[in-house]
């Protein structure tokens, strides 16, 4: 099976580093490449931090112990892995049987290449292995930033062009542990990105649900005010309908008003027939009176044509006569003045009580002109 140049310069990288770091006899580093394998795959607790010094060199911080050391953590654990597996193989080669050097070549070497085509075989397996996890967490996480910003995308490159870069580190072992540590932690932020998109995804939901809520806040704003403009409208409407009513109203005022001054008009033209009907009256008493006081100088004359007739000593008979038409021309004036009298004042009386009739009927009419005058005006403000 032949191996590519970066499959040899992995092999190479895992044998300096099974046999530096782990203290490995270099005759023994081909059989435990995958212990040096698996040392370099294991990460770190919680309890250790990686940490570098001015000049760049790495150390290991333990927080339990406050300790720190140039060594990685793992390295001592894996080396005494390989002391125990060694005692036991030792153990067990001192039992067994031995065989004759020439008869145990061609099998060393041919379990040696067998060795080394295994642990290629099994390498190249663990790195496509590998690979294929790492497309797959990287087809996942492509599919979750096609989500994200213009800004996750820039950020996603950029740490892509810097894991390119730290892929060429020029220390074998340190650029196999830091190839390792690298996708580790690339995988790490990644798995953090994504908890951190889908924690911007939460609060692009949650400010999505505030909007709609606003929305609909807003859109039950909207309803109570076009409500309420309704209601306004209704009222509008309703007091148009008032107005329009209010207006006939006035209109009916207006022609009542009309009427009720034509009918003060006609009272009016009625009371002063009325005061010139009582003036003529009083023209015919004072000429009544006109008459009765003529009579009463007739009345006189007679008399005193009687009282001259006796002092003449003229005929009993003619003073009876001119007695008796002196008495009836007496009675009958005063029989006439008693009628002038009498029809005078009942005519009076009527008259009185004409315009008392006409005074209450203006009053009346006064105050339901001063009526609507009044309502009309509150209609109007």
């Amino acid at each position: 099976m032949k191996m590519g140049e970066e499959d040899k310069a992995v092999v190479a990288a895992l044998r300096s580093h099974a046999v530096h770091a782990l203290g490995i006899h270099e005759v023994d580093a081909e059989k435990f490449l995958w212990l040096a394998e698996e040392s370099l795959r294991e990460k770190l607790s919680e309890r250790w931090q990686v940490c570098s010094d001015d000049d760049g060199n790495a150390y290991y911080y333990d927080e339990e112990t406050n300790g720190s050391t140039w060594e990685h953590p793992v390295d001592a654990r894996y080396r005494h892995l390989y002391y125990r597996i060694k005692a036991g193989k030792k153990r067990t080669r001192d039992t067994a049987t031995s065989t004759p050097e020439q008869s145990d070549a061609p099998k060393r070497i041919e379990a040696s290449t067998n060795t080394e085509e295994r642990v290629d075989e099994v390498l190249q397996q663990k790195l496509k292995a590998q690979e294929e996890d790492f497309k797959k967490v990287r087809m996942a996480l492509e599919v979750d930033l096609e989500q994200v910003t213009a800004f996750a995308e820039e950020q996603v490159r950029a740490l892509e062009e810097e894991r390119s870069q730290r892929l060429v580190a020029d220390e074998s072992v340190k650029r196999l542990r830091k190839m390792i540590d690298e996708k580790c932690d690339a995988n790490d932020i990644l798995v953090a990105e994504k908890k951190q998109l889908h924690k911007n995804l939460d609060t692009l939901v949650n400010s999505v649900q505030e909007a709609s809520a606003s929305r609909d806040t807003q859109a039950k704003f909207i309803e109570e005010e076009r409500a309420k403009v309704a209601e306004y409208e209704s009222q509008h409407n309703s007091m148009r309908v008032t107005i329009q009513a209010l207006k006939r109203e006035i209109a009916d005022m207006r022609e009542a008003k009309l009427k009720s001054e034509e009918e003060i008009a006609k009272l009016s033209a009625e009371a002063a027939r009325a005061a010139s009907k009582s003036s003529a009256q009083e023209r015919v008493e004072a000429d009544r009176r006109a008459v009765y006081d003529s009579q009463k100088s007739l009345i006189a004359s007679l008399k005193l044509q009687l009282k001259e007739a006796k002092e003449s000593g003229g005929d009993a008979d003619a003073l009876a006569a001119v007695r008796e038409e002196c008495n009836a021309k007496v009675k009958e004036a005063n029989a006439h003045a008693g009628k002038i009298i009498r029809d005078a004042l009942s005519e009076k009386i009527t008259l009185q009580q004409t315009v008392a009739a006409l005074r209450t009927q203006l009053e009346r009419m006064k105050i339901d002109q001063g009526g609507p005058s009044s309502s009309s005006q509150s209609c109007s403000a």
